[in-house]
């Protein structure tokens, strides 16, 4: 469905993430660009028929496959063969869009199983692991892009409840293992939050996400190299962040808080400016009106604020960007801009993976 914020019209860049991927699911080297002839303004090309049947009932399965992990238990399939009822919806047509709505948890959880067929063999064979063999599993859970959580209950149900060994061998809780797989080094991102450089670090943080787009030539990120940002090095700078910050900034506390208003993967200026009130990027006004976002010379790094989510910022740099030098940044940084800019940090805030 290429009317992805579900408003009844379908825009330009709409389309465009639509068409793209499909066209990256036939020949994932290609990557179609989309320069907006108006930046910053929606152009919508045609109505989406929000009465259509099919959809509406494309929108409930994906509604209670989202809520039930992937499953359909009695009391929904009930529901949805009332609905198919109600809208004329022949079964054949139901069971061809419930089979496209549960394959990426199919896929899913054939990963999972993967990962545990794997974890019970090594556990059987090489148990208490070496902290090699730990940073290893967690490579392949990375590789796969399995949660800690995602993993939990394997990790129960095959490792011992209590044991020495492994408190010996395993990593250290508090060690980030600075794994990439694009081979960027992130010794200087980490020590900078060590420090509490926050500047320095979400200056970092843009340089390395360049180096791994291998954009530092261009000095910013394309839509397409934000979705096809691999997962490992996407962690590792996250988990560098909440962890040094003691949970307060990252990638991952800006998504919770992003979704906590509903944001989806398409840009809504009313959800946007919500998100800014509360991380801290717009200021001024009197009672909501008049607020403007901050200039980035302007902004306070300081791990005392006390907006959660903060940072980083500088890790979202994209679209207009020439350079990651705080000039630019602070010049960008303000007015009509920031909804071509900042509306390319929800393609990571709504990454799956993350």
């Amino acid at each position: 469905m290429a009317d992805t914020d579900n408003n009844g019209k379908i825009s330009v860049d709409e389309l465009h993430q639509y068409v793209s991927e499909k066209v990256r699911q036939e020949s994932p080297a290609m990557t179609p660009q989309f320069e907006p002839v108006q930046e910053g303004y929606r152009i919508y090309l045609a109505s989406s028929p929000q009465d259509d049947p099919k959809l509406k009932y494309r929108r409930k399965v994906q509604e209670i496959l989202g809520k039930n992990n992937g499953d359909i238990d009695f009391m929904n399939r009930f529901l949805l063969e009332e609905l198919c009822n109600r809208y004329g919806i022949s079964y054949e047509e139901a069971k061809e869009i419930e089979t496209e709505e549960k394959e990426p948890y199919i896929q899913f959880h054939k990963k999972l199983k993967r990962y545990e067929i794997m974890f019970s063999q090594v556990v059987e064979k090489s148990y208490p692991f070496t902290k090699k063999e730990w940073e290893t599993l967690r490579e392949i859970q990375l590789i796969l892009g399995l949660r800690d959580e995602d993993i939990a209950d394997i990790k129960k149900r095959f490792l011992p409840e209590s044991s020495e060994s492994e408190s010996e061998t395993s990593p250290q809780s508090d060690e980030i293992e600075l794994l990439s797989d694009k081979n960027v080094d992130y010794t200087k991102l980490r020590d900078f939050l060590a420090n509490e450089e926050w500047k320095e670090a979400d200056m970092e943080t843009a340089r390395c996400m360049l180096k791994v787009a291998e954009r530092e030539k261009q000095g910013y990120l394309e839509i397409e190299d934000i979705e096809n940002f691999p997962f490992i090095d996407l962690c590792t700078i996250d988990r560098l962040w909440v962890k040094y910050s003691g949970g307060k900034f990252g990638f991952s506390v800006q998504k919770k808080i992003y979704q906590n208003f509903r944001g989806t993967k398409q840009f809504n200026v009313k959800i946007w400016k919500k998100f800014g009130d509360k991380v801290g990027w717009r200021k001024g006004g009197i009672l909501g009106i008049g607020k403007e976002w901050c200039d980035y010379k302007d902004l306070t790094f300081d791990i005392n604020t006390h907006y959660t989510g903060y940072l980083p910022i500088g890790g979202g740099l994209d679209v207009g960007l020439s350079t990651i030098e705080e000039v630019h940044l602070g010049r960008y940084w303000r007015g009509r801009i920031i909804c071509v800019v900042y509306g390319h940090l929800i393609k990571i805030l709504w990454r799956s993976d993350l």
